[in-house]
């Protein structure tokens, strides 16, 4: 079964980012997508799909 989990501790979202986004450009650093969210005080918001305890799916959301 697949249960859906969200996330908004910055520190967790960090460590989904890192673990799953793959780091292809700059823009894909997490030091700078959450610079942009600080200055602009979005609160952050992953929800994912997980299923046997494994991550299976990850939508990253920045509330604007």
């Amino acid at each position: 079964m697949i249960k859906i989990c969200r996330y908004q501790d910055m520190k967790k979202c960090q460590e989904l980012w890192e673990k799953f986004w793959p780091q292809d450009c700059l823009f894909d650093l997490w030091d700078v997508r959450s610079c942009f969210a600080k200055y602009y005080a979005h609160m952050r918001e992953f929800i994912t799909a997980e299923e046997d305890g494994h991550i299976i799916g990850m939508l990253p959301l920045c509330w604007i």
